[in-house]
């Protein structure tokens, strides 16, 4: 589709300036050949003038037409076939530099119409990837309930405990779905710029509040976290940037292995704040880096890290707030999230 697209594009590139090199090419062979015929008719004039012994005119007037007529009608045309000969040679040279632009139009079209219809392939492409994954993230939670729900229904001797664990597996994948439709909304709504307004935000308070929450998750896997907070207020929207860092810390629990390392770490940094997450998980693959921000990615040698919604939330929220997400990793090493946000 782009290819032909591509195609189509270079060739409405090509056509336009063959349209204004061909006018621009007409323009200067009229004028051109206009001047050369006014040049050779004052040769001729001069040569007949000689010949005759008629004398010229003291001055030469501006246009021949203001000559005498009487004289102009005694010289003969001396020189048409080397004007004629003249208008061949300047047709020519304008009919092969008009090749050598419109090959090169050509070129230069092609090449561009790939640059522009690059970012429009890439976010097809994107879009591609997202409606797969979010077939397949949708799927997975209606069949567990529709395999619970025939499974309970071919059950003869269903008790009430029975019903009551089929509706609580319900339960909870309607639930991951609810989860699933907020953070799509979500998205949609940083994207569109619907934001709360902004306000003063301490950032060290912010995440003591949130390593608080995320305590026990951390404390059932046996996960050290050591912090390194510094103070640091700025411009923000608390629930925005609470999630982000509730986003962050939760993965870095998630693909942390047991008895592992968090690193959390805020301050200031060349005149802007930072925050940073690290663990000490498998990491990710060089290859996977760049696509761990995308929406339901799935990385099938990276832990399955970036799958969902939670890191393209980060990185709109980042972005919703002037500063930008990052992420280092090496596989083995763990891998680091740092995000910049301008104080103000």
């Amino acid at each position: 589709m782009f290819k032909s697209a591509r195609i189509k594009l270079s060739f409405w590139y090509l056509a336009v300036v063959m349209i204004v090199s061909t006018l621009f090419s007409l323009g200067i062979y009229g004028v051109a050949t206009k001047e050369m015929q006014r040049g050779f008719q004052r040769a001729e004039i001069r040569v007949a003038a000689e010949k005759k012994g008629v004398p010229l005119p003291a001055a030469w007037p501006r246009r021949l037409e203001m000559m005498d007529p009487k004289f102009l009608e005694t010289v003969t045309e001396l020189f048409q076939e080397d004007l004629e000969a003249a208008k061949k040679r300047l047709g020519w040279q304008l009919m092969i530099l008009n090749g050598f632009i419109w090959l090169g139009a050509g070129t230069a079209g092609y090449f561009l119409a790939g640059k522009t219809l690059r970012p429009i392939e890439e976010a097809v492409e994107k879009q591609k990837r997202f409606v797969a994954n979010a077939s397949h993230e949708l799927r997975t939670p209606l069949a567990a309930m529709r395999a619970g729900m025939e499974v309970a229904l071919r059950e003869k001797r269903l008790g009430i405990k029975g019903a009551r664990e089929a509706l609580q597996e319900g339960v909870e994948e309607v639930e991951k779905l609810e989860k699933m439709t907020a953070d799509l909304l979500s998205l949609a709504r940083y994207q569109e710029g619907k934001t709360q307004a902004k306000e003063k935000v301490e950032l060290k308070a912010l995440t003591e509040k949130v390593l608080g929450k995320m305590k026990v998750l951390s404390q059932e896997k046996g996960i050290k976290v050591e912090v390194s907070l510094g103070k640091v207020r700025l411009l923000a929207r608390k629930e925005e940037l609470e999630r982000l860092l509730v986003i962050l810390v939760e993965n870095a629990i998630k693909y942390t292995e047991r008895g592992g390392k968090i690193w959390v770490k805020c301050g200031k940094r060349r005149g802007g704040s930072f925050l940073s997450v690290q663990d000490s998980g498998k990491g990710i693959k060089e290859k996977d880096l760049p696509y761990v921000f995308e929406r339901f990615w799935r990385g099938k040698e990276s832990q399955g890290r970036g799958q969902g919604l939670g890191l393209a939330l980060a990185q709109e929220i980042a972005r919703g707030h002037g500063g930008e997400i990052r992420v280092k990793s090496r596989p083995g090493k763990g891998s680091e999230f740092l995000v910049q946000i301008p104080l103000f």
